[in-house]
């Protein structure tokens, strides 16, 4: 029987819907929606998918319909030194202040002029889920000023926190829409005792959060679309069985909500706006305005022309959409991916045959008007409609971008731009779903960027996201990692687009240091055979043990359809792998040599295009609890004979010191202790914070596992520089010597 019918036959509703204050996030057990019966007059198509503009799919990955030639474009550093740049918001209070949000929960001020005002306007870090820092979708998302900011200081964020008594502990965060007020003595910052909470979203997996909080331009109303819940496909825990989460319309999940933040009613710490879509039915959450959504991640209004809502949502293997948001719309996730059927049985391939063109309660199906495939990139990231004017020609398009590539090892995103149809006008597009017509759904054409700032046109970086600035020309935020704790740190920056003639446009890899992968192993070792076989996502063994500096031969046995890799690592805080292999697409068999790290410990390897898919891999060779090492300082000094005993530990990448001092010349005896499991450190003595001349570099030692090493200090009294060189960036301190 097929699915559809399936759904038409079992689904009948008894609704219960609890709302506590502030609240309308599902329970842990899922609930089931009330349908109204298919009507039997025919609905237009808003689906695209028979649009010559359309992706398309016969292997992967799915080909994206580009025009030629290439749109070219400049970029101007404005600002870095963040780690994982989320967004920009505007307070649009003649300050010229933007803000900009940082994944790893911050907020800072800065100027198109470049300033940045060190001190965080806001900090919720303390108040967050701990976030994986190898990748993840929680964190601080967004922030957005009060149409009144500049007269009554109230600021909205939307970040993830831990998981709320009450909720079932297998889940993964609480998301926390809340307020806060700046402070009355310091316009730059916020007064973090004012936190007062207005919803709560509870979520059962990690990613697909949405969260972008946007005040709408003409109604003052607070908009906030949120992703389905998480996993993939819009199934598993959590997850409305059948229908999914999207298009479950007693679930908060999966939808675009607006809700009135200046006043209250119903018992919650908002009102609902009185022309929200769905009023009429008590049986559908109020705060809905949109429905259909996979991972909303990405939104924006048009700042100009419609005021429309321009939504950029991730697709799940094959897809990526923009799609245009209207009052009471029905999208089409998990029905489809982008313009295409979808099987969530079978997310690797488009289903043959007709699919639905409207949603379970019969009405039509909103499809995207801008749909890209992996070719172009790996994971869309909007957007803006430019309204700016320093590149007329682009006047009215969209400007987006993707994260990188299907590697996901380095930054290698791309930028694009996509054109209305000619002859539509974008203030023409209407405010209710109930009035669209298929012409103002028509797709748009869509072209590469190409960067003039470097010489292969590429942005040659992870694009996190594209915003305005006060002058509604187009921010673009990027890093040089793919998790916000991996290396390289402070690598997040701010750069203006600009025509591709303008002077002094820099490398967009210009002011990013290399940091080099330890030297862990030597040829020479004793042979070491491997299989390892990847299917449905998962490895088995999923940990491999060798001996140490062993010759490695893997056979890499990839029985998916989607792209695959093998990289080893020292941890799961280190972006420079150990070994690499290229990135191929299953069923294949391909077999790799290697030679394993001469130090035993544990490290971890991983599929880089699916950072969630790891394994351990152990380095075995015979040791004991304490092992002391014969150290040689590279520059001994003549000691006094003077033994100083010290104990320095290493725990969370992080020292349990920042400052250790010791007579002149002395002999110093140290007890080095890594409580890291399985990631390496060490601790290295330089004369100063270039670390361009060593005094001391002690051996890598994987945790968890105690060492000592034996070193002279300097015979000069001074201030010295002690790191560790696996992670100099976070674990660092002054060698005080007297």
């Amino acid at each position: 029987m097929p699915r559809f019918t399936q759904i038409f036959i079992i689904l009948t509703i008894v609704l219960g819907i609890v709302l506590s204050a502030g609240c309308v996030s599902q329970p842990p057990v899922p609930s089931e929606t009330t349908l109204t019966p298919t009507p039997t007059t025919p609905t237009p198509d808003f689906t695209n998918q028979n649009s010559p503009g359309a992706s398309t799919f016969t292997a992967y990955p799915a080909r994206t319909k580009l025009d030629l030639p290439d749109e070219p474009i400049g970029l101007r550093l404005v600002a870095g030194g963040f780690t994982a740049p989320m967004c920009v918001a505007d307070p649009h209070d003649g300050s010229g202040r933007l803000f900009l949000v940082d994944q790893t929960g911050y907020v800072k001020i800065f100027y198109m002029n470049g300033t940045v005002i060190d001190q965080p306007f806001l900090d919720v870090s303390d108040r967050m889920v701990k976030i994986d820092p190898t990748y993840d979708e929680r964190g601080l998302l967004s922030i957005a000023f009060h149409p009144q900011f500049a007269s009554n200081g109230r600021v909205f964020v939307y970040y993830s926190a831990p998981i709320r008594a009450g909720v079932d502990p297998n889940w993964s965060c609480t998301n926390h829409l809340s307020e806060f007020h700046v402070l009355e003595t310091d316009p730059n910052r916020a007064d973090m005792s004012t936190e007062k909470i207005l919803l709560q979203v509870d979520k059962p997996y990690q990613n697909h959060n949405g969260g972008t909080l946007l005040f709408g331009p003409d109604d003052g109303y607070l908009y906030l679309p949120l992703g389905d819940g998480g996993r993939a496909d819009d199934t598993g825990m959590g997850h409305t069985p059948g229908i999914g989460n999207a298009q479950d319309l007693t679930k908060i999940l999966g939808k675009v909500i607006r809700i009135d933040i200046d006043h209250t009613s119903g018992g919650k710490m908002y009102a609902i706006p009185p022309d929200n879509p769905f009023l009429s039915n008590s049986s559908i959450l109020p705060e809905i305005y949109a429905y259909g959504f996979r991972n909303p991640a990405y939104a924006t209004f048009d700042s100009g022309g419609s005021h429309r809502m321009f939504i950029a949502m991730a697709g799940q293997r094959l897809f990526e959409s923009m799609l245009i948001v209207y009052k009471g719309g029905n999208y089409p996730w998990n029905i489809r991916e982008g313009t295409h059927c979808f099987n969530p049985d079978n997310d690797f391939q488009v289903p043959a045959g007709p699919c639905r063109t409207t949603g379970y309660s019969g009405q039509p199906l909103i499809g995207p008007v801008i749909e890209i495939g992996h070719d172009v990139g790996d994971t869309i990231v909007g957007g803006v409609v430019y309204r700016g004017s320093l590149m007329p020609s682009l006047q009215g398009s969209y400007l987006y971008g993707t994260w990188s590539d299907e590697n996901r090892i380095t930054g290698n995103g791309s930028l694009l731009v996509s054109k209305p149809p000619a002859g539509l006008d974008l203030a023409s597009l209407p405010d209710d779903a109930s009035k669209l017509t298929p012409a103002q759904n028509a797709m748009w054409t869509t072209r590469l960027m190409s960067v003039a700032n470097n010489p292969n046109g590429r942005i040659n970086a992870f694009v996190r996201g594209l915003y305005e600035d006060n002058n509604h020309e187009v921010l673009v935020l990027i890093n040089q990692n793919g998790g916000p704790g991996l290396t390289p740190h402070d690598s997040g920056e701010i750069w203006q687009m600009l025509p591709k003639t303008s002077v002094g446009l820099l490398s967009t890899t210009a002011s990013q240091g290399l940091i080099q992968a330890p030297t862990t192993s030597s040829p020479g070792g004793q042979a070491a055979t491997l299989h390892l076989t990847i299917k449905g996502d998962k490895f088995t063994p999923s940990n491999l043990t060798v001996p140490a500096g062993a010759q490695v031969t893997l056979t890499y046995d990839d029985q998916d359809l989607d792209p695959h890799n093998f990289a080893l690592y020292p941890s799961q805080t280190i972006s420079n792998a150990i070994f690499r292999s290229p990135v191929i697409t299953g069923p294949v068999i391909a077999t790799y040599t290697f030679t394993a790290p001469a130090i035993p410990g544990t490290y971890y390897f991983r599929s880089d295009p699916n950072t969630g898919l790891l394994g351990t891999f152990t380095v075995t060779a015979p040791t004991g609890p304490t092992t002391t090492v014969a150290a040689t300082a590279t520059a001994v000094q003549t000691g006094d004979g003077k033994i100083v005993p010290i104990t320095l530990t290493a725990k969370d990448i992080t020292f349990d010191t920042n400052t250790i001092t010791v007579p002149a010349g002395s002999t110093v005896v140290m007890t080095f202790v890594n409580n890291d499991a399985g990631i390496p450190h060490n601790f290295a003595l330089y004369t100063d914070r270039s670390a361009s001349t060593t005094i001391f570099s002690g051996d890598l030692v994987t945790g968890v596992r105690t060492v000592t090493y034996t070193f002279t200090a300097p015979s000069t009294p001074g201030s010295y520089f002690f790191r560790c060189d696996v992670h100099p960036e976070m674990m660092f301190g002054t060698f005080a010597v007297t």
